[in-house]
């Protein structure tokens, strides 16, 4: 009779164990996924500014000559 409280007890720990490393799992899935996304939207917007920052830089070069 003990033996069988003893595998139950362990059968629910392993049970438990598998739950909360799914859990764990999950959540760190999510919070990578979301780290991602935060770095590629930082990424994207510095290479904005850069590719707008050389469009006006480009074009201040090419009508440089028009001017003088």
């Amino acid at each position: 009779m003990m033996m069988a409280f003893v595998a139950a007890f362990f059968a629910g720990a392993m049970v438990a164990v598998v739950v909360a490393a799914f859990f764990a799992a999950v959540i760190f899935m999510a919070f990578f996924l979301f780290a991602a996304d935060f770095a590629m939207w930082v990424m994207a917007g510095f290479l904005f500014v850069r590719m707008v920052l050389n469009t006006i830089m480009a074009h201040r070069l090419l009508s440089f000559p028009l001017i003088c």
